[in-house]
């Protein structure tokens, strides 16, 4: 699991459970708000089969955003 903080919002990589395997995915929340985070799902649809491997590409696609939009959304490097 990773943390990294922007100008308003504060992300985390992490494996979720899914089904018998693991997502990668990056948690997003908006530091002044107690609202819950919003889920993005990093490597499309890929499900692997241990939490470990999940979590690498998390941290992995959590490297490359460099900054959240007002909407909550991620903005990539290019």
């Amino acid at each position: 699991m990773a943390r990294k903080h922007f100008k308003t919002y504060e992300a985390v990589s992490s494996a979720y459970p899914q089904g018998e395997g693991f997502k990668a995915v990056i948690a997003l929340k908006r530091r002044d708000s107690a609202e819950q985070p919003t889920i993005h799902q990093v490597a499309s649809q890929r499900v692997y089969d241990l939490a470990a491997e999940a979590d690498a590409a998390a941290n992995a696609a959590l490297n490359k955003v460099v900054e959240v939009d007002e909407h909550g959304g991620l903005i990539w490097e290019d």
